[in-house]
């Protein structure tokens, strides 16, 4: 219902009620219903708009009021309600409706909270209610909140909360829409100024002022009220400040209000008397004064955080004793305040900072902290001490001291004063808890109360937890990231160092902040460290204790990155006390097996959590990591050493829980991963975040590393004087030392230990009982510099190097150290040097250099020890660490040897002295020496001589093989440095004799028995003149021909060749394989020259006097090594001669020698390839032969040609392509290769061959064309079987000859991939040279058409193209080349002219005319075992040649040079191709590519068709369609379009084409129609087959559109079709008229329809049902292909059909009704 519904629902209750004892209320009730009902949407209206009806409407509500009556009331008031909310009651009505509810205050509570309903409604839906009515309509409000009942009360104040709000909430309205100037109101602000405010927002500064006056005991100024309980004026200002603190910040008149009256209301409400609800609701809004307004209100702010730090500490000098709800309160506000971390730097730039100025402001932030600290330590028995915190396993606590020194201890005084004194404290049940100690609503909320509520003893404590937790996770989590933002920028890739907030830009937003919180951590810090401290050894509950130890570590964090050093180390000294309890410790050294003080999993978390804050201030740790590292140590040692190998490392847990609590709680964040594994892993992640320290901090981080564990070597070394070692000397150090220097701490090493570890630590490490079998910091220090091992290459040496190893270096030099911890430095060091090398790779020299030698200086010191047992063992473990170096990074070594040696040779034991255990260290040593020499070449003149020193020495041994091997080979490797390195041309002739007996002893060596030997030597030999050949003067090499290698080659090849002669008997087959000691020796005597000739034959050995007989005789060897089966590596060493003497192309003076090279070799290789393509009766040739022999002629042409500049002359071209075809097609090598995917490699370096051959040269294109065309024919026909070689049998095996072995599977030589390369190469190289007038001239055009006929021809019964891939048919390479070459030969021959002679232009189309009859006649019956879709494919790639007949090859066969018969020809192969029936043996037609082309009984074409007789007779029997439908159609459809008028171009030549091919196409169709008449007659209803209905059908629509050249019917009915196809002599008149008219219509375009004249008629008379079909127009029987690629522009074949895309109606009989229309239209008939 709608509220005039409801109206007049109202008024009817109304008048119903009154008609008995006020009938005046009745009739007027009445009179309004009556206006209402006689037109409610008229009365709508009238409302709505303040009409002249209103008055009526309200008179019955304001008498009904007036009644008494309580029922009356009632539902007056609910019909006042209504008309107020359809806005009814206009603003001159209000008064009167206000004081009518006014009036009726009296009659009860009904009626009371109906006019409070109605006063909400009032004000709400009348906004213009401003000034006094809103003072009025509130005056009611607060009049009822005074009422002594509790609902009426309530109400009222719920209601008052709202119209307050209300009115509020309008200025914010007012503020977006600003009223009138008119509208404003002046207005007296407290601090006496005028202002003038808008209605609404003086409504709002009246009231809220009257509520500050009110709740102050004052007389208000807008509000009649005479009284107001605070606490009421209280709540009501505290929902406005909630609500709308924005509007007061943007109204300074409030801002005024709450300067000049809230704040003296709160202080004097927090100074007065404590009334729990008053002070809590006083405290309510000074929290939001606080929070929201401080900066504008410091003064007052300053005054109200001081009295909340006054309540907080207690402090004795507040005027008299405040309850301690107070205090919970102040606290309870103050941890809202400490956990806005912007509101407390707020704080501290407004107060303390400007304390620190002297501006006068009073300090709250250093006091606030410090009365948190003394309210956490006041109550000590309230937090106890947690035994699980101090070690303590089995439940009991004994006193323990705790030494301090060093500023953190004096800040841990506080933290650890309680324990010490509180043992009976320690106790393992769950702790203080929030759950325990919190309130269940906290005190400040509980709004209901009248007294305070009990206080539980620990919540003031819990709170002042959560304070202090709250300032530090505030300070952290700004300070944080920021630090990293600001780190990453300046630093990206490396862990930021420390941030100094005074260094920072002026322009940088974050400055001021960060200020701040340095300036709160430095000036809080000991009281936080104090406070938390004491905190993690308290019993509190796990997520408690997560909290403070978060805390504890995000202000670590913060102080480091902030650059606060002290404060950084004291918190993280207090991380590493709670982490690492010294009786834990202290208990380790004493027992190590003492399971009865462990770490529990707090002392875990606390040590993640140190861990955690020292990765995160690792570049900004500096002096501070000694503390860190010094607690990993200690760490590390608990847990690794709490429990035997194999035993898990378990944490200590808590068995007992407090009884009132459940024992398993949710775990803290901190506390999830507390195991020791997490911890161990966590701790080795620090250490690998050092590789992402700067070098300064690196720097620091690594003698940090180096200090503590000189401490804890110098603690254990010279362990045994100090008698059982019980002593009660402590180990101790200032935490806060300065870092040492690398050789201090080395020297610190020999301090005696009662010097220099005269006091405990304060992580509790003692004097260990027993010796400790590692030390840490060397290990860690192994690790870390391995991970940073660039860092020690390439940085400075005072980076992380010097102080690395000189500590390395002290430890292992040092006697007294332990014998474990000298061999643990020793293998730390070992790995360090031998990863150096590894990171050096690639490094120029300069950078290498200096490193290197630091490697070896620091090796040397090893190796170098004094003293024998344990120093023996640690140089044994230099010289493995040496050989290692050597090994793998020897070549790389710029300097130090020298060095190197020395040391090498001062292992070696005098002459004569054996030392028991020495022979290991020797033979290590000469090891080393051994891989030394390897760099002999690289050694200047004093290494050299300090390294035979060396040798020197070793050779004295007593060890026989070390002196063997260093007199012989290691001498021997001297002598060859010696000899390269030599630079005196004085001492030239005596080292040049020195050289030669050299070689010559090795030359006597390479004829010794023994194979090994032979290569031993031969290599040696070789290598040795390879090597050190540049040195040798031209004399020298002179004797070295003559006198080493030509004599080597005498004397091993006849032995080698002996037994490789070839067989008498008369077989090709090959003769047994040379004798293969022997053969291997040449082999490598060949191969190891072939190197030498390489390198030497340019520099040296072409400029002797002697070299063309050395070079004849080279070339006799390898002649003679071609034919007896060793042609291979002795053809690869001329190979390697020939190339190196290509570079030399260039030198003058050596241009007569090259000349006899290549002239000679190739000379060679005209003789050897003589042989190889007479194919003679020799050692068959292995195809690597064969390609050795193709590389040296192609060798021998590279300098031939570099030499001319040009190709070689024809005849020699000539000669080459004959040799290379010879060794193509050789067929008696043994070691063919399959040649069907791939290239064998003999085809593939042949196909190179001709590849590099210059076709610019007149002929030589042409030539190379005719060879290629030659090759691309020899997979079809030159294929063949490799025959078995029969191998060599005894008697015994003959016996046995039938064996069941099966035979290897037969090779075959397919040439199928050589086919493949040539036939696309072919078409590429005409095209490339189609230009030139010897392709055709020549016939080499007719080659290349010849090659591609053969595949085209073969079709199907073409070799597979692939016998693992998919590669395409030969056949269709063959095609699509094919095509690409006859597109030009038309334009060519025009082109040419009278160049071409006759007989070549004959001989040209005829092969060209014979690949298409080939392609189109190609027997195709393999392809009907192919699917469908394949079969369809074939024929649409068939589709190629016949549009490529059409568009290339039909306009240019008519030049009147081509013979008449080559076109018949072509119309007869396409009559041919069109067949659509297969023909019986007995019929005429043949079908394939190379039987006649015409009928035994062909006739020629004549006008008067007169049929032979025989044609007549027709016949019933069934014919066989061919499977190639569609591709016979588009043969038939290319007959067509050649006999048309169709195109225009190239006319004279259409004209002849169309002329000759006219009697096919007669024919063809005479065939078709004549046959059917013939056969019609004979099967009666009998239908035809489909294809003989289509064939019919096609070939009447064809004639029907057929058009004709004008005049080409009468000249192909001439004896000379060519001379009249153009032109036809004039109609004779004299003829008679049956002639006359006959020669007429034969010239006429529709001559054809005439011929069949007789055929039509009988066709189109046929008594029975013609032949019919329903075909797209698109599809017309002769469908095109589906595959684009077969189509041609301007091929009308390919495109096919008629219209698009419309269905037509055949029918034979209308067809040839059609036909007989067109002969009449031609003859004049009208249609």
């Amino acid at each position: 219902m709608s509220s005039l519904a409801f109206l007049v629902t109202e008024l009817q209750s109304l008048a119903s009620e009154t008609r008995r004892k006020h009938p005046e209320v009745r009739e007027a009730a009445e009179k309004s219903l009556a206006l209402l009902k006689s037109s409610p949407e008229h009365a709508s209206a009238n409302l709505a708009a303040d009409g002249p009806y209103v008055e009526d409407l309200l008179r019955p509500i304001f008498m009904g009021c007036a009644t008494k009556n309580v029922k009356v009331i009632s539902i007056a008031l609910g019909a006042l309600q209504r008309l107020i909310t359809l806005r009814a009651v206009s603003i001159n009505a209000v008064p009167a409706a206000i004081q009518t509810m006014n009036d009726c205050m009296s009659q009860g509570v009904d009626i009371q909270l109906k006019i409070l309903q109605t006063l909400l409604s009032l004000i709400t839906n009348l906004p213009a209610i401003h000034g006094r009515l809103l003072a009025d309509a509130l005056l009611l409000c607060f009049k009822l909140h005074e009422s002594r009942t509790t609902v009426v009360s309530s109400t009222a104040a719920a209601t008052l909360r709202q119209l307050v709000m209300f009115v509020v909430d309008k200025v914010v309205e007012e503020d977006r829409h600003p009223p009138p100037t008119t509208e404003l109101e002046p207005t007296t602000l407290p601090d006496g100024t005028t202002q003038e405010l808008g209605p609404a927002a003086h409504d709002a500064f009246a009231i809220f002022e009257d509520l500050c006056l009110l709740g102050n005991g004052e007389h208000p100024h807008f509000l009649q009220l005479e009284h107001l309980h605070k606490t009421f004026a209280l709540e009501l200002i505290e929902s406005v400040l909630t609500n709308y603190h924005e509007l007061f910040h943007k109204h300074p008149e409030l801002l005024l209000l709450l300067r000049h009256h809230l704040c003296p209301l709160l202080l004097k409400a927090l100074s007065e008397r404590a009334v729990f609800p008053l002070t809590l609701r006083g405290t309510r809004v000074v929290f939001i004064l606080l929070k929201q307004f401080a900066p504008e209100l410091p003064t007052e702010a300053e005054v109200f955080l001081t009295l909340l730090v006054k309540f907080i500490g207690g402090d004795s000098d507040m005027p008299d004793a405040r309850p301690g709800w107070m205090r919970v309160l102040a606290l309870e506000i103050m941890r809202g305040l400490c956990g806005d971390a912007e509101f407390m730097r707020g704080v501290w730039t407004r107060y303390d900072a400007a304390a620190d100025m002297g501006v006068g402001a009073a300090r709250v932030f250093t006091p606030l902290v410090a009365a948190l600290q003394r309210l956490i330590s006041s109550r000590p028995a309230l937090l106890g001490v947690s035994a699980e915190m101090l070690g303590a396993a089995d439940g009991h606590m004994h006193a323990l001291p705790l030494p301090r020194d060093g500023v953190a201890g004096l800040v841990a005084t506080a933290a650890s004063a309680t324990v010490s004194n509180v043992v009976g404290m320690i106790g393992t049940d769950a702790g203080l808890s929030v759950q325990a100690a919190a309130m269940k609503v906290q005190c400040i909320d509980q709004l209901d109360k009248a007294d305070a509520p009990p206080i539980p003893d620990a919540y003031p404590c819990l709170l002042g937890i959560q304070c202090l937790v709250a300032l530090a996770d505030g300070l952290a989590a700004y300070v944080l990231p920021l630090y990293n933002a600001l780190s990453r920028a300046s630093s990206p890739n490396t862990l930021p160092s420390a941030l100094d907030p005074d260094t920072l830009p002026a322009s940088e937003p974050a400055a001021p902040g960060l200020r701040a919180a340095r300036g709160m951590l430095a000036a809080g810090w000991p009281a936080l460290l104090a406070g938390l401290a004491q905190l993690l050894s308290a019993n509190l509950a796990p997520p408690l204790f997560g909290d403070v130890l978060g805390a504890l570590a995000g202000l670590a964090r913060a102080a480091g990155a902030l650059a606060l050093a002290t404060p950084r180390d004291a918190l993280l000294a207090a991380l590493a006390r709670a982490a690492l309890p010294p009786r834990v410790v202290a208990a380790r050294e004493d027992d190590p097996a003492a399971l009865t003080s462990t770490l529990g999993p707090r002392n875990l978390a606390c040590l993640r959590a140190l861990v955690g804050a020292a990765g995160a201030l690792a570049g900004a740790l500096g002096a501070g990591w000694f503390a860190v590292l010094e607690a990993l140590q200690n760490a590390e040692y608990v847990l690794a050493a709490r429990a035997p190998p194999g035993t898990p490392v378990t944490p200590m847990r808590p068995q007992h829980h407090h009884p009132h609590h459940p024992p398993l709680q949710q775990q803290h964040p901190l506390l999830a991963d507390a195991e020791p594994e997490a911890v161990l892993a966590a701790v080795q992640r620090l250490f690998d975040a050092s590789k992402a320290l700067d070098d300064a901090a690196f720097r620091d981080f690594v003698q940090a590393l180096c200090r503590l564990s000189a401490d804890m070597v110098g603690m254990q070394s010279g362990f045994g004087a100090s008698g059982s070692g019980s002593s009660g000397l402590d180990v101790g150090e200032d935490d806060g030392a300065p870092p040492v220097s690398p050789s201090e701490s080395v020297a610190s090493l020999g301090t005696p230990r009662s010097e220099k570890f005269g006091r405990r630590r304060v992580s509790g490490i003692h004097i260990p009982r027993t010796l400790r079998s590692g030390d840490f910091g060397i290990a860690r220090l192994g690790g870390v510099a391995l991970l940073n091992i660039q860092r020690l290459v390439f940085r400075p040496p005072d980076v992380a190097w010097d102080a690395t190893t000189a500590h390395l270096l002290g430890v292992l030099q040092h006697p007294g150290a332990p014998p474990a911890l000298r061999a643990q430095a020793a293998r730390t060091l070992d790995d360090i040097l031998g990863a150096v090398p590894r990171a050096l790779a690639g490094a120029p020299p300069e950078t290498q250099a200096p490193v290197q030698e630091r490697v070896l200086n620091a090796l040397a010191a090893q190796i170098s020890l004094d003293g024998g047992g344990g120093a023996t063992e640690l140089r044994r473990m230099g010289l493995e660490a040496l050989h290692t170096l050597l090994e793998g990074a020897g070549h790389t070594l710029l300097v130090g040897w020298g060095a190197l040696f020395d040391v090498l040779g001062g292992v070696c034991a005098p002459r004569g002295v054996v030392e028991r255990g020495y022979a290991p260290l020797i033979k290590a040593a000469f090891q080393c020496m051994t891989l030394a020499c390897d760099a002999l070449p690289r050694l200047d003149p004093p290494a050299l001589r300090r390294c035979i020193v060396a040798l020197g020495r070793f050779g004295a041994q007593a060890d026989t093989n070390i002196a063997l091997t260093a007199a012989e080979s290691l001498f021997w490797g001297v002598s060859d440095a010696v000899q390269a390195k030599r630079r005196e041309a004085a001492l030239e002739r005596e080292y040049s004799a020195l050289w030669m007996d050299l070689l010559l002893e090795l030359l006597g060596l390479c004829g010794d028995a023994r194979p090994e030997v032979r290569a031993g030597a031969i290599q040696t030999l070789f290598r040795t003149l390879q090597l050190y050949g540049a040195t040798l003067s031209l004399e020298t090499w002179d004797e070295c021909v003559w006198r080493v290698a030509l004599p080597l080659l005498d004397a091993l090849a006849p032995r080698a060749l002996e037994a490789s002669a070839p067989a008498t008997s008369s077989s090709p087959d090959a003769a047994p394989p040379p004798d293969g000691a022997w053969a291997d020796s040449l082999v490598v005597a060949l191969q190891s020259l072939g190197a030498v000739l390489a390198e030497f034959l340019v520099p040296k050995i072409m400029r002797l006097p002697t070299f063309a007989a050395a070079w004849d005789a080279l070339l006799a060897h390898v002649r003679a090594a071609f034919g007896r089966g060793l042609g291979a590596p002795a053809l690869r060493c001329l190979e390697r001669a020939l190339r190196a003497a290509e570079a030399a192309a260039g030198e003058a003076e050596l241009r007569d020698g090259l000349v006899h090279v290549w002239t000679r070799a190739w000379d060679m290789c005209d003789e050897v390839g003589a042989v190889v393509v007479a194919r003679e009766r020799v050692a068959p040739f292995s195809q690597e032969s064969l390609v050795a022999l193709v590389d040296v002629v192609k060798c021998a042409r590279a300098i031939s040609r570099a030499l001319d500049g040009k190709e070689w002359p024809l005849e020699r071209v000539a000669r080459l392509m004959a040799i290379l075809k010879g060794v193509l097609m050789y067929p008696y090598s043994p070691d063919y290769r399959p040649d069907i995917d791939a290239l064998s490699p003999v085809q593939a370096i042949v196909m190179g061959a001709v590849e590099g051959i210059e076709l610019a040269e007149t002929g030589v294109a042409a030539h190379a064309l005719r060879d290629l065309a030659e090759y691309a024919t020899l997979a079809f026909i030159a294929s063949f079987d490799v025959p078995s070689l029969p191998t060599r049998t005894s008697v015994l095996s003959v016996s046995v000859s039938t064996s069941s072995v099966p035979a290897p599977p037969q090779k075959r030589i397919t040439y199928i991939a050589l086919s493949k390369m040539c036939m696309p190469r072919l078409a590429e190289l005409f095209l490339r040279f189609r230009e030139r007038d010897e392709m055709l001239v020549d016939a080499t055009l007719e080659a290349v058409l010849a090659a591609y006929a053969v595949p085209i021809k073969l079709k199907y019964d073409c070799p597979p193209a692939s016998k693992f891939g998919k590669d395409k048919p030969l056949w269709k390479t063959a095609t699509e080349c094919f095509l690409r070459v006859v597109r030009e030969v038309g334009p060519r021959v025009d082109a040419l002219g009278s160049k071409l002679p006759d007989a070549r232009v004959e001989s040209i189309w005829r092969q060209v005319i014979d690949v298409y009859r080939g392609g189109i006649l190609a027997d195709c019956s393999a392809a009907d075992n192919l699917t469908f879709s394949e079969q369809e494919e074939e024929e649409n790639f068939d589709l190629s040649l016949i549009t490529s007949l059409e568009v290339d090859v039909v306009p240019c066969l008519g030049d009147i040079r081509v013979p008449d018969y080559l076109i018949t020809q072509l119309a007869k192969v396409l009559q041919q191709g069109s067949q659509l029936r297969e023909f019986e043996p007995g019929d005429d037609y043949p079908y394939t590519p190379i039987t006649p082309l015409l009928r035994p009984h062909e006739r020629s074409l004549s006008w008067d068709n007169k049929e032979d007789p025989q044609d007549d007779v027709g016949s019933t029997a069934l014919s066989t369609a061919v499977s190639r439908e569609r591709f016979s159609y588009w043969c038939f459809d290319l007959l067509f379009l050649i006999c048309s008028n169709a195109s225009k171009d190239h006319e004279t030549s259409r004209r002849r084409v169309a002329a000759l091919s006219l009697p096919a196409l007669i024919g063809r169709c005479r065939t078709t129609l004549a046959g059917y008449v013939a056969d019609e007659r004979l099967r009666g209803n009998l239908p035809f087959p489909r294809v003989r209905e289509e064939e019919l059908l096609y070939v009447l629509h064809k004639l029907q559109e057929l058009h004709l050249w004008s005049g080409s019917l009468w000249a192909a009915l001439s004896e000379t079709p060519s001379k009249y196809a153009t032109e036809q002599p004039a109609i004779d008149a004299a003829l008679p008229p049956s002639e006359l008219v006959a020669d007429a219509v034969k010239r006429s375009p529709r001559a054809h329809v005439f011929h069949f004249y007789s055929v039509l008629c009988e066709i189109a008379s046929v008594p029975r049902k013609a032949p019919s079909a329903w075909v797209m127009s698109d599809r017309l029987l002769a469908s095109t292909a589906r595959d684009t690629v077969a189509t041609r522009p301007g091929s009308r074949i390919a495109a096919g059909g008629l219209s698009p895309n419309r269905l037509v109606a055949l029918d034979a009989r209308t067809l040839a009704r059609e036909c007989l229309k067109e002969v009449g239209h031609e003859l004049g008939v009208p249609r």
